[in-house]
């Protein structure tokens, strides 16, 4: 078979879930509860009747948790250490303020990277930094919100590069529109094991276990015939969270279309475990501001015959060597190859090379020079002015 993606083998932990959800809230606050990870493997393989896990069953759990940016347990340590992200998690569901649950548990998941932490055992997973969870709910909002688990086993569930990610999006297009069929591709594999295991609690992350995704069965173009749909309570969560604009007020600067899959940051590459789990778990940035800074319009330049958007350095971005930092909602509209004209150095545009994802809410586009402008002054109005100057 294949290299496929490899997943936490547990659910998402989910307070207003169903009883499997519960649980396993109850076994994360059973971590965030006690310090020691021996005090935790303790409780639980002490217990009695259906409450009692075994040793391997909460290090699995552990490592779950770890994958959804909750918690951390370096190699060799017994300190178990909540995240900042996993304490915002917490906070809403003691506030039982479901919406601030889904920002904060979408956002944790969509910094995920396939290849995991950077740990000495072997991983059995491929070696990508690509963010599973983020492509996949920008697929479902390219996709009019719903996947077929066909289309995530055999398509989607397969990619490991931006490139990948646009050729499977177009290629399930295709596969709907009947202008392809999978009778043209690989057999169905087998679904039992490790693999069915995975492709399931793939849909179980994303959809926060039952908050965000309602599953059903019914008449498929498929082999398969289950369908996973978003809420649409839920939709608009999802969409700031990768970086729409409202209808009300989208324009052609941040529209959802292929362009966001450029637009997807990828993950740096990581080290050492403490750098990993500091952006893993790193602080959710704030949903109102979020979405204000969204809805702002980029100030836009025509340059010969091509829309410019136009960067204020203090309010869009800081600048780091060949590169530009800002926060996902402010430069959810850059993509790859774009052309930028910076006000740290107005007399050239700049074309986007990379963007990756560095912490928290912050991404590094990596930026170079392109074409002089002949008259930079005739650009100068269109820069804003720093309220803090």
């Amino acid at each position: 078979m294949a290299a496929y993606w490899r997943v936490a083998s547990y659910g998402y932990p989910n307070p207003f879930g169903d009883k499997n959800a519960q649980r396993s809230w109850k076994i994360f606050m059973s971590f965030v509860q006690n310090d020691s990870y021996q005090g935790v493997k303790d409780q639980w393989t002490s217990a009695s009747g259906p409450d009692r896990l075994s040793a391997h069953a909460v290090e699995s759990r552990k490592s779950s948790l770890e994958e959804f940016g909750l918690l951390y347990v370096f190699s060799g340590s017994d300190k178990i250490e909540i995240t900042p992200g996993g304490r915002q998690l917490i906070a809403a569901a003691d506030a039982q303020q479901k919406d601030e649950f889904t920002w904060v548990g979408i956002n944790l998941l969509m910094r995920f990277p396939l290849q995991g932490p950077p740990r000495s055992r072997v991983t059995s997973n491929v070696a990508s930094a690509f963010p599973i969870y983020n492509f996949l709910f920008s697929a479902l909002c390219e996709l009019q919100n719903y996947v077929w688990l066909e289309e995530l086993i055999r398509v989607l569930g397969k990619v490991t590069t931006v490139d990948g990610a646009r050729a499977a999006l177009e290629q399930v297009r295709d596969l709907r529109s009947g202008a392809e069929s999978f009778d043209d591709l690989e057999p169905m594999p087998d679904l039992r094991g490790a693999y069915y295991n995975s492709m399931n609690q793939v849909l179980n992350h994303i959809g926060l276990a039952g908050l965000i995704l309602t599953s059903e069965r019914g008449s498929s173009p498929y082999t398969l015939d289950r369908k996973d749909s978003l809420l649409s309570s839920a939709s608009e969560i999802v969409r700031l969270a990768i970086g729409e604009r409202s209808a009300a007020s989208a324009d052609d600067d941040c529209v959802i279309s292929d362009q966001f899959i450029n637009r997807m940051p990828t993950v740096p590459p990581f080290t050492t475990e403490a750098a990993y789990f500091r952006y893993l778990g790193a602080a959710v940035p704030d949903m109102a501001q979020s979405r204000l800074a969204v809805e702002e319009s980029l100030p836009q330049v025509l340059f010969g015959q091509e829309n410019v958007s136009v960067l204020t350095e203090k309010i869009h971005y800081t600048v780091q060597g060949q590169s530009i930092i800002g926060e996902v909602a402010t430069l959810c509209r850059v993509s790859r190859g774009q052309r930028l004209i910076l006000s740290h150095d107005s007399d050239w545009t700049y074309k986007v090379r990379g963007k990756e994802r560095v912490e928290g809410g912050t991404v590094e586009v990596q930026i170079v020079r392109s074409k002089p402008i002949s008259n930079p002054e005739t650009i100068l109005p269109y820069f804003m002015e720093d309220p803090n100057e």
